[in-house]
């Protein structure tokens, strides 16, 4: 009796293994749907485009555009805010914007002042205009979604 309970509980372990090593628990989200992308603009000069499924939200000078209506980055969701400052002086020290945006890990840091969450900082200049673009990501979350949306931001002086 002994000896069978030693192979039941050796085949049990055996399998678990099996099982877990073979369940992906960090999956990935599935890719965003670009087939009939959303446009938002914004009176600070900012026009975002982004997959039909997500949604946008102008307030208070700023945008804010997610895959999900929970801010709290939920499995697999991105968060993007977004601020237009206008013309600063040419000391400002920000960077020109790059042909594509890039999420590098050691970029990666705390966002505080309402935010939250582990994500990045992203600062640049772009026809005269300084912008800032908070970027958050939840767990199995693309950043080729993310980057998506900030390649295809138009920034404009404000109207």
């Amino acid at each position: 009796m002994r000896r069978r309970a030693v192979v039941a509980l050796a085949s049990a372990l055996v399998a678990w293994l099996v099982v877990a090593n073979n369940v992906d628990l960090h999956a990935n989200a599935p890719v965003a749907d670009w087939a009939r992308p959303r446009v938002v603009r914004t009176s600070t000069g900012i026009t975002a485009f982004y997959p039909r499924a997500w949604r946008a939200q102008v307030g208070n000078g700023t945008l804010v555009i997610s895959s999900s209506a929970d801010a709290r980055l939920p499995r697999g969701g991105v968060y993007i805010w977004l601020a237009n400052y206008g013309r600063m002086p040419r000391t400002n020290g920000f960077a020109a914007r790059p042909r594509h945006f890039d999420l590098w890990d050691a970029d990666r840091g705390f966002q505080s002042c309402g935010f939250g969450f582990e994500g990045w900082n992203l600062t640049f200049v772009d026809h005269g205009q300084t912008v800032q673009a908070i970027v958050g990501l939840g767990s199995g979350a693309r950043k080729s979604d993310a980057t998506a949306v900030l390649d295809k931001l138009v920034i404009r002086p404000a109207a």
